[in-house]
């Protein structure tokens, strides 16, 4: 509940609500640079799986989104020709999709209902989520640790931040696959953090690792921020598990089974997507980090992963 100076009080739905519409008016409002990763990863696919359905991987897209013509070749593995051919499984993969496909259904939904209002309500309704679950990292996490201060407060400061900080204001309402790996990543970290305040650990740390599957398989790039996040949730001291095997049952497993979970709930909607069996992961690996084609889009100095990149990216962690 929020308080305003005339006493009148503010319930929880209501300022959820009003963040949605600021965030409705802004994401039909604004109008900003024409952004590649935007339109070339989320509304140019999701537009052509629409107006090319029996060729989903093909049609007017751009070089991340075509699958290279391997000519006869064949490939041996599951789901694929069981023929013993002259290029490996690996190879298929890596010179598959770039990019999972895992972001695009509500966008394909907006094509296929011929509706610029959906993707903007779609917009409007993921940067309310990510504003909304911030605050509560904001509120749960750090006001334990600084009891002194107003929980609802600290809540409202961290709604404010995330709807006219500079960065936040003008991304988290555009259509950037960055947004989705943010909200699933962002998400699953409360859902741990709820685990170690509150009842059921064992879903709440199992769904949170369903999120952060789909967030590695979307974008491999947010291992930085899950790595030690999960790292912390296995190995750090829990309480309540008072031996070796009831911590493996209590948080390895769901880690585990949900991490699974996730990454198969993400190959199944590329195999729908591109009607085969790919792994946009290995691709999108192969061509940032073994072949260096990174580079494409600018490169900043050695040290900046270490000066600047990773911490930025663990501030939340």
């Amino acid at each position: 509940m929020q308080h305003n100076p005339r006493g009148h009080t503010i319930t929880d739905s209501q300022l959820y609500f009003a963040v949605f519409l600021f965030r409705f008016l802004q994401a039909s409002s604004t109008k900003t640079q024409f952004d590649p990763d935007e339109f070339h990863q989320t509304l140019e696919p999701a537009f052509c799986f629409v107006q090319h359905p029996s060729h989903p991987c093909k049609g007017s897209k751009t070089w991340e989104w075509e699958t290279p013509d391997l000519g006869d070749q064949k490939v041996s593995g599951v789901g694929l020709s069981p023929e013993v051919t002259n290029i490996s499984l690996f190879a298929r993969f890596a010179n598959g999709p770039y990019r999972s496909s895992t972001n695009l259904w509500l966008y394909v939904i907006a094509y296929i209902n011929d509706s610029t209002l959906l993707i903007k309500l779609t917009n409007a309704s993921l940067a309310t989520a990510l504003d909304i679950i911030t605050a509560k990292i904001a509120k749960t996490a750090i006001m334990d640790r600084f009891y002194s201060l107003d929980r609802d407060n600290m809540e409202r400061i961290s709604l404010f931040l995330t709807c006219f900080g500079w960065f936040t204001s003008c991304s988290f309402t555009r259509s950037y696959a960055n947004n989705w790996e943010a909200l699933w990543c962002c998400a699953g970290l409360l859902l741990l953090i709820h685990a170690e305040t509150s009842g059921n650990c064992f879903g709440r740390r199992f769904f949170a690792a369903v999120l952060c599957g789909l967030a590695f398989s979307l974008r491999f790039s947010s291992l930085f921020f899950l790595a030690p996040l999960l790292f912390d949730t296995v190995f750090a001291r829990r309480r309540g598990y008072s031996t070796p095997p009831e911590k493996v049952i209590g948080v390895v497993v769901p880690i585990f089974i949900g991490g699974l979970v996730g990454v198969a709930l993400a190959l199944f909607s590329d195999f729908i997507f591109f009607t085969k069996f790919v792994v946009p992961t290995i691709a999108n690996i192969n061509f940032n980090i073994l072949e260096g084609k990174s580079s494409l889009y600018g490169t900043h100095p050695f040290h900046w992963y270490f000066t600047v990149g990773m911490p930025a990216g663990e501030q939340c962690v």
